[in-house]
């Protein structure tokens, strides 16, 4: 039996190569649209519990929870939303006020600091240079108290 000639193979045209690409790089652009409002949905309840609990254990809990949320979608995923967590916890510390939210907030402050990237941990401690101070002022009052260093663990 007699196979056909072999026909001559054309190249795809160009555009069809850029559309097909243009594709990839879109989906990928809505996977991580879709991860980043994951990571929103599942930090912000997280957050606002450990401010506004009083149980110890609720606040250490909840700060957990944001690192295991790091090692779920990784540290560019909250470096893309790190901006709306901080938001969220600056309206609720300007909200209730006091001296005990400013330590839970340098405490939130300083986890979710801790699940970026290097880079953006910079640029976070450059911005917000109100939680290095308040932990500063804290460290400060709890030493004249208590003659101690300053206790990362004490939130009341």
């Amino acid at each position: 039996m007699a196979y056909p000639p072999a026909t001559e193979t054309l190249p795809l045209p160009r555009a069809d190569v850029d559309d097909a690409q243009s594709t990839t790089c879109s989906s990928r652009s809505e996977v991580q649209d879709e991860q980043a409002d994951l990571v929103v949905k599942a930090m912000l309840p997280i957050v606002r519990r450990a401010m506004i609990s009083s149980n110890s254990r609720v606040f250490q809990t909840s700060l957990e929870s944001l690192q295991r949320i790091e090692h779920l979608f990784g540290k560019e995923a909250i470096d893309q939303n790190v901006h709306s967590i901080l938001a969220a916890m600056e309206r609720e510390c300007r909200q209730r006020g006091g001296r005990g939210w400013q330590d839970r907030a340098t405490r939130v402050f300083d986890t979710l600091v801790a699940l970026c990237t290097d880079e953006v941990a910079a640029a976070l401690r450059l911005q917000f240079p109100m939680y290095d101070e308040w932990r500063d002022s804290s460290a400060t009052s709890s030493d004249q108290r208590s003659g101690n260093a300053f206790d990362l663990g004490a939130i009341d």
